[in-house]
């Protein structure tokens, strides 16, 4: 079996191009406001590579250089993965476009629990700090967390609409206020009276956000508003169908 080679250093990439370590590292880090003659970088490139030199990825972001890694957090687990797993699109975009930009991609996964769920920090430490940025997914959200990351300015972006005391969330996101009460009209326009809205149990801002539309909806047709909610929403439809209709004054069957 062939032995390892150990790992390759500045000083045997300097002797190789036959410059000072200084300057290999110069060229590695691109320092700000040094001009490296282009004959010089052009013998260092390529004795890094020939030397098949490795980066240092941590002391680089000791340094404050960007290491072009791209963290992906989620709280729930993304797999096995089938038709109806909802993080299936959106983890094939997000490889998609941090390709496209040049950078790798980290996927956080089981490490660091609590209450049987996923955290980002363990041993009071961001597990996040090895990537520039990471985009967080998931319907369980730790509130504390949220706002520390917050607090320290970590370069985060939820998928979904998120809220924290400790100041303004970057993230994307449906309408889902819109989105609900056009569904809403959809199908009162379709002739149906006894509209219903399911979902689960817990209070997301997704959760709020669908509720608002739909309300909005139920007062704009003087229909008295039907929510079921359940850890397993089609148990709630199937309620739903065996309740009497509920009507508001001045509703019309």
């Amino acid at each position: 079996m062939t032995q390892r080679r150990g790992r390759i250093t500045q000083a045997e990439v300097a002797r190789l191009a036959g410059v000072s370590q200084a300057m290999v590292s110069l060229v590695l880090n691109d320092s700000d406001g040094v001009r490296v003659a282009p004959e010089t970088r052009k013998r260092v490139e390529d004795a890094l590579q020939q030397t098949g030199y490795a980066v240092d990825i941590m002391g680089r972001r000791l340094r404050g250089k960007s290491n072009q890694i791209l963290g992906v957090f989620t709280y729930e687990s993304v797999f096995p993965s089938d038709s109806t797993d909802f993080y299936g699109p959106f983890l094939g975009g997000i490889e998609e476009e941090s390709e496209a930009q040049g950078y790798d991609l980290l996927l956080f996964t089981s490490p660091g629990r609590r209450h049987g769920r996923r955290k980002v920090y363990e041993q009071d430490s961001n597990r996040l700090g090895i990537a520039d940025g990471c985009i967080l997914l998931g319907r369980h959200t730790d509130r504390e967390e949220l706002d520390r990351l917050v607090n320290e300015r970590f370069p985060f972006v939820f998928i979904g609409r998120r809220e924290s005391s400790a100041g303004p969330v970057s993230y994307v996101g449906a309408d889902y206020a819109e989105a609900t009460a056009a569904l809403y009209e959809r199908a009162w326009s379709l002739g149906h009276r006894r509209i219903a809205l399911v979902g689960y149990h817990e209070e997301s801002e997704s959760t709020a956000d669908r509720r608002s539309g739909y309300l909005a909806a139920c007062r704009r047709h003087r229909r008295k508003p039907l929510t079921l909610t359940d850890d397993d929403p089609s148990t709630g439809l199937r309620a739903a169908a065996r309740r009497p209709d509920h009507r508001g004054t001045g509703g019309n069957h």
